[in-house]
């Protein structure tokens, strides 16, 4: 082990930023040959307010960037800077405010990005990993899939499969939509929810990550968000009261408490299994949870694990959370 005391060694911040341009990095991945740490996120943004990344939500200003930084620099005791940056592409121009997500499409040298605007919040371009530079896209997917939060690439590289959230069923629905990674050719969406009434129980997704089978596992987060809007009476009653599951067996939440949902799906999106989940901590009571005084989970990152099984790392109201599940 080279650092095995956890001690920081050092923090990088000098790439590019200045008084009234400020930028952030939203993902990093290692590229296919393992060569580079892919870098997406974005420059330019006139102020600091507004940060706000996976489920806190979208930046509004700014300029989306990639870049590819050589992995070498990363194993230095000294920090990198923007000398070592391999290559920087603003190719996408001002339509984007932010790159989202970038992933290596196989062990191909092309690469995979997300990106995002407000007319323009689930959109998809392919890049040479060598310059940076576009070789299909930006291609938007709005219209079918709505809002787009993390984007990743299937088994045998064949798909691109954007993941987020959407309208449907009265409310908001988890959405993951595959595109062909060749040219963008949309392939199918497909919806997910933790429960049948979607207007009471939003449902949210921030992840996923391919599986051997050609299919993916979805992180994300379902829960009541608030009851302002609701306008018929029973389900207003029933909103305030944390019943957004009317089924036999559905364990009441009040609004603000939200749970992690990981969801299951095949090569073609089709449902193979879901399930909810959320911490209690020993303190809390069943009552206390379900009046919504207990804490929130949300699924956030998912792993696939060298044993077959998911790792879901939670945004917890305390912190982070770990949860170990069997495929």
């Amino acid at each position: 082990e080279r650092w095995p005391t956890g001690k920081e060694i050092w923090t990088a911040t000098g790439f590019g930023d200045s008084s009234g341009s400020h930028g952030a990095y939203e993902m990093a991945a290692l590229s296919g040959d393992g060569t580079h740490v892919l870098l997406s996120g974005l420059q330019s943004k006139p102020t600091l307010d507004e940060m706000a990344f996976k489920s806190y939500g979208n930046v509004f200003e700014g300029q989306a960037v990639v870049s590819a930084l050589p992995a070498s620099a990363l194993a230095s005791a000294t920090a990198p800077s923007s000398s070592d940056v391999a290559w920087t592409s603003t190719a996408f121009g001002n339509d984007y405010n932010t790159a989202k997500a970038i992933r290596p499409v196989g062990n191909t040298s092309r690469v995979a990005v997300l990106l995002f605007s407000e007319d323009h919040s689930a959109s998809v371009a392919v890049i040479d990993e060598a310059s940076g530079a576009t070789e299909w896209g930006p291609v938007d997917y709005t219209d079918l899939h709505g809002e787009g939060t993390d984007l990743q690439v299937s088994h045998n590289a064949s798909g691109i499969a954007i993941v987020g959230l959407g309208g449907g069923s009265g409310g908001i629905v988890g959405r993951m939509t595959l595109v062909a990674s060749s040219d963008g050719t949309h392939l199918w969406t497909q919806s997910y929810q933790a429960a049948p009434d979607a207007e009471l129980i939003y449902n949210e997704c921030w992840g996923a990550a391919p599986m051997s089978d050609g299919g993916f596992v979805i992180s994300c987060g379902a829960g009541i968000e608030e009851c302002g809007e609701v306008s018929d009476d029973t389900a207003l009653s029933n909103c305030k009261a944390g019943i957004g599951d009317t089924r036999p067996g559905a364990v009441p939440r009040g609004p603000g408490v939200w749970n992690s949902l990981v969801v299951r799906v095949d090569v073609d999106g089709n449902l193979l299994w879901q399930r909810v989940d959320s911490y209690k901590d020993s303190d809390s009571t069943d009552a206390e949870m379900s009046a919504g005084e207990g804490c929130s989970s949300a699924a956030e990152w998912v792993m696939a694990t060298s044993d077959g099984g998911v790792a879901v790392v939670t945004d917890e109201t305390f912190g982070v959370g770990l949860l170990r599940l069997g495929d």
